[in-house]
């Protein structure tokens, strides 16, 4: 089996937990402005520290979730390594994706911000605030919808290896559908809050049994 020939299993089980706590972590931070278009870059002068918080958040889980999700696809690919590896692949460029699209997000306000001075330009910024608060769910879907397909498969691997349990198997394809659905439901997180939480699921449960891996054979 491929879960035997994991090597680092425990540097990948805490690379594992740490990914969905990032991810808890983005689903927590990410939350869109509150209030009418013409308030957001009010909302964000005060609030900055939060968009701070989340472009750190963000760039750290990008790092983090692409070398848990190689752990994941080779731990639940069992005798199918080639849609293991494909799985993989999609996850990773779903999670680069998503995270470029939400640092370019977080950098639009930031650059707004910057240069903003006089109040002809604060009304102009508030156009170009409301803007990029709308393109900011076409820039998230890609990667999305990239990353529910990675999901999809990686929870129907799961589940047909039983590598990790059962039930994270069940949440990942369900997770990677709602993902595969993002654009369906323009302007509303609520697809991509239940894609990331069952990705902290998986993500929890693949580094429980790579660590009981480890556990069983301290030798590798």
């Amino acid at each position: 089996m491929l879960s035997d020939q994991i090597d680092s299993r425990r540097f990948f089980a805490a690379i594992s937990m740490a990914s969905a706590l990032l991810t808890l972590a983005l689903v927590l931070t990410a939350a869109p402005p509150q209030g009418a278009p013409s308030d957001l870059l009010a909302y964000f002068r005060a609030n900055q520290g939060r968009f701070v918080v989340l472009a750190i958040v963000v760039l750290t889980w990008v790092i983090v979730s692409l070398l848990a999700v190689v752990a994941t696809g080779r731990l639940v690919a069992g005798d199918r390594p080639l849609l293991g590896l494909a799985a993989t692949l999609a996850s990773s460029g779903g999670i680069l994706l998503l995270g470029f699209g939400t640092f370019i997000f977080v950098g639009a306000f930031f650059a707004l911000n910057a240069a903003t001075q006089g109040s002809v330009e604060v009304a102009q910024a508030n156009y170009q605030a409301s803007f990029w608060y709308n393109m900011s769910f076409l820039l998230s879907d890609p990667g999305l919808m990239v990353l529910g397909g990675g999901q999809a498969i990686l929870g129907w691997l799961a589940w047909r290896s039983r590598a990790i349990h059962r039930f994270a198997g069940a949440v990942g394809v369900a997770g990677g559908l709602a993902g595969l659905l993002t654009l369906a439901v323009y302007q509303t997180p609520f697809l991509a809050i239940i894609q990331l939480l069952s990705l902290c699921i998986t993500n929890v449960a693949a580094g429980v049994a790579l660590s009981r891996i480890e556990r069983t054979d301290p030798g590798k």
